[in-house]
């Protein structure tokens, strides 16, 4: 039975250990995702929720330690999932606003659209 659990235990760690830097998404190199979309950049890591980092300053330590203390280094899923606790933060915003603006301009049958025969 402690034979099943530590390799159940290293299967949850592999599986979710953040990816080290040469696996990560290449989307935080090619551009920075909070300048993209012109928000301010985070300086500190409490920046990004302080609510949850001063309720859970455990969780600050532990993220801080996977992402070698570098704020630059953070995934964007997982920065965009911390900024807030009931629904979508900043970045996430952000991100939707620009997708659903382009599904828009990109349509030429959608029904806003002025152009369309």
């Amino acid at each position: 039975m402690i034979t099943h659990i530590r390799e159940n235990l290293r299967y949850t760690q592999l599986v979710f250990e953040p990816l080290p830097p040469h696996q990560r998404s290449y989307t935080s190199i090619i551009f920075p995702p909070r300048s993209y979309f012109r928000l301010p950049k985070v300086q500190e890591w409490t920046e990004i929720n302080p609510p949850l980092f001063a309720s859970k300053p455990d969780l600050l330590r532990v993220l801080a330690a996977a992402y070698s203390n570098r704020l630059d280094n953070i995934d964007v899923y997982i920065g965009g999932m911390l900024e807030s606790r009931d629904g979508p933060g900043e970045l996430f915003t952000a991100i939707i606003k620009e997708q659903f603006a382009r599904i828009r301009d990109a349509d030429r049958f959608w029904f806003e659209n002025t152009e369309s025969g």
